[in-house]
């Protein structure tokens, strides 16, 4: 079943939410992309999280809520409460500069976190957050989806996927085995082939 949500901004700028079937793995990261070596979890202080959930807008909240919902049915399924695995969430926001768009990714990957200790370590965080520039991945204290994936780049024409093997594939799939949770930032810059080469990675691992 899908679920299409249109939220119309008091600022009169349209947020569109699109859930549906299948998500798989998330990670996050939170240093500069050039010095980044492992992946690490991220926590607020609770103050700043709870301040921050209260400032979300009606429409803010009413996607974190959908996120937050996911994943409080998917713990009573871990915990042995519900017998029936929920479905995974796709959510697709869009909204001009300055209506919270960075912000809402910042409480959503808290709550994620927060709610997948058990099921995480720093080395393998329970969401990944990246986005498809250095500039983009740092002001949302994620990574470059290239770098989280170990994708190719190549300058002036498309990259060639290529397969991950022995001991690289051996190592991505330990930082990936506890992900569940990808957010991409700025995804209108996503290439097709990048997407393509996003799922052939994540089939890999």
């Amino acid at each position: 079943m899908s679920i299409y949500l249109k939220l119309q901004m008091k600022t009169c700028m349209n947020w569109k939410i699109l859930t549906d079937k299948n998500t798989e793995n998330v990670i996050t990261g939170n240093l500069d992309d050039k010095e980044l070596t492992h992946l690490t979890l991220t926590r607020m202080a609770d103050e700043d999280y709870y301040n921050g959930i209260e400032g979300l807008s009606t429409q803010q909240k009413t996607a974190f809520e959908l996120v937050q919902s996911y994943f409080k049915t998917l713990a009573d399924f871990n915990d042995g409460l519900i017998n029936t695995k929920p479905e995974p969430v796709h959510i697709y926001i869009s909204g001009p500069g300055g209506t919270g768009k960075s912000h809402l990714i910042r409480m959503i990957r808290e709550m994620i976190i927060r709610s997948s200790l058990k099921n995480s370590t720093s080395q393998s965080p329970a969401v990944v957050v990246v986005a498809p520039t250095g500039i983009a991945a740092y002001n949302i204290e994620g990574i470059t989806i290239h770098r989280a994936l170990n994708l190719p780049v190549q300058h002036g024409s498309c990259s060639k996927y290529v397969p991950l093997k022995g001991e690289r594939l051996s190592a991505m799939r330990k930082q990936w085995v506890y992900t569940n949770t990808i957010i991409i930032d700025e995804i209108s810059m996503v290439s097709y082939e990048t997407f393509v080469m996003i799922h052939q990675r994540l089939n890999d691992i």
